[in-house]
């Protein structure tokens, strides 16, 4: 596969991901800044090439799924192949999924608490 396909690769992944999931971001560091890329965005194959030109480097999935059985909503990861073994692509992921589980706790408890029982 070429570095040419590889957004549109990563676009399909994150497309697949989203009917899973609920809320569904490809993951992109750069060096001053963390970016995400959404299905929905309006273009997010140009998104993610222009991130990528800018020397962003696309490192994982982070996925917001609410189970409608115990109430609960769960912030998960997924490495992209490649980064599995990388120690600093692992760290960077669990911070940035941390953050986006302190920001959907704070969304979460606004919403009606018969809903959302518990948040976590």
């Amino acid at each position: 596969m070429t570095s040419k396909n590889l957004p549109r690769l990563l676009i399909r992944l994150l497309k697949k991901y989203e009917k899973k999931g609920t809320h569904t971001a490809l993951v992109v560091a750069l060096e001053d800044r963390t970016e995400v890329v959404l299905a929905r965005d309006k273009s997010p194959v140009k998104k993610l090439q222009g991130l990528i030109k800018q020397g962003g480097v696309p490192v994982g999935f982070s996925r917001i799924r609410i189970d409608h059985e115990d109430g609960k909503a769960y912030v998960e990861m997924r490495l992209l192949p490649g980064c599995e073994d990388d120690e600093n692509a692992k760290d960077f992921m669990q911070k940035f999924n941390e953050s986006v589980d302190a920001k959907c706790l704070g969304w979460f408890d606004s919403q009606d608490p018969d809903t959302f029982r518990y948040f976590g």
